[in-house]
């Protein structure tokens, strides 16, 4: 499912996941590339916003896991954009990040994704520091926040004030807050991460995991769950 919300922003709800097409006079800006059936999913989201794969300057990953990668490969063959991701993210991205305790769970069930659905990783271009700030979608302000994994990412939109927080926190059915323990490499950086987006503020923010709520509700969750 593909929601106009708004100021060029697209939402694309897939399976597990959700990702974010930021489109402006300039170009397309692709935030995650989406689980099972989400390339065509993006491919809607391009047709409703007038645009095609060739219009794709960017595509921005907040981390490496399978969820958020599986289809790398093959829009980096339709597009040609520069893949954008944080350096601590490139075991993750390539298959080969060493899991430890709990999160060994993630790691084995990424292996099995892996190898079931023929993964192809396809190594980052352009690297990623915090508060960098990128000339995409009228400017784009990278922040680095690690819990999930180390490299984790969220990207604000100067324009918009709003946050594309990734997986830093989850608002659907099944999980409203933090990701499930087994899922997260360094989770003791989570507080230093949440502290940053409040002191951040933004009007709004958009998960990677998130339910039908506006930026401005998902905002009021966050808030409301961490301050």
């Amino acid at each position: 499912m593909v929601r106009d919300m708004g100021e060029g922003i697209y939402q694309i709800r897939g399976m597990l996941v959700v990702s974010y097409l930021l489109v402006n006079s300039k170009g397309v800006t692709l935030i995650d590339c989406g689980f099972i059936g989400h390339f065509y999913h993006i491919e809607s989201a391009l047709k409703m916003a007038n645009r095609d794969w060739s219009d794709v300057q960017a595509i921005l990953l907040t981390h490496g896991h399978l969820d958020h990668t599986l289809n790398l490969s093959r829009i980096r063959q339709k597009t040609q954009a520069p893949i954008y991701a944080h350096p601590l993210e490139k075991k993750h991205i390539a298959g080969t990040y060493p899991y430890q305790g709990f999160s060994l769970i993630c790691g084995m069930l990424e292996w099995m994704g892996r190898l079931i659905l023929g993964y192809q990783p396809v190594p980052a271009d352009q690297t990623l520091t915090d508060y960098q700030e990128l000339d995409l979608f009228d400017g784009i302000r990278v922040y680095r926040l690690p819990g999930h994994t180390e490299g984790h990412c969220g990207f604000y939109s100067l324009k918009s004030d709003i946050l594309f927080t990734g997986d830093l926190f989850a608002t659907g059915k099944l999980r409203r807050g933090l990701p499930w323990f087994w899922l997260n490499s360094c989770p003791k950086k989570f507080r230093y991460s949440i502290n940053k987006v409040l002191e951040l503020n933004p009007v709004g923010v958009l998960s990677n995991h998130c339910d039908l709520g506006s930026e401005n509700e998902q905002m009021e969750v966050f808030a409301r769950k961490f301050n």
